[in-house]
């Protein structure tokens, strides 16, 4: 489930683990300080502790919660809504049949417009 970007963190943040395992003093320091570079040397387990630090963007990735437009929002959307459905109804226009079979009537478009979510 990671990505390129995901990867790329995951690589980014095992070498910060090296780098503070090899030099504990540098976030607590305000000198700067010469690291010898070669010293620093990336192991399983700074991959392992990375892996647990970094949540890849398919797990961070959420359906936001939808929910029913406010009573007072409703009449301001009402034709644009109409408009949205003739052209969903154009396009999918079995949903129109089956729903009226299991449901009864013209009561389609009432249920769409009274459960539809922006």
């Amino acid at each position: 489930g990671y990505c390129g970007a995901d990867i790329k963190a995951l690589c980014t943040e095992a070498a910060l683990v090296a780098l503070r395992r090899c030099y504990p003093q540098i976030y607590g320091s305000s000198v700067k300080l010469q690291l010898d570079i070669s010293t620093i040397v990336l192991g399983p387990g700074d991959f392992s502790h990375a892996l647990r630090t970094i949540v890849p963007a398919s797990q961070r990735a959420q359906v936001p919660p939808g929910r029913a437009l406010a009573p007072n929002i409703r009449p301001l959307l009402a034709n644009t809504l109409a408009m949205v459905l003739e052209v969903l109804l154009r396009v999918f226009p079995h949903a129109e049949t089956q729903h009226r079979e299991s449901r009864g009537g013209n009561m389609f478009i009432f249920l769409l417009f009274a459960s539809f979510s922006w």
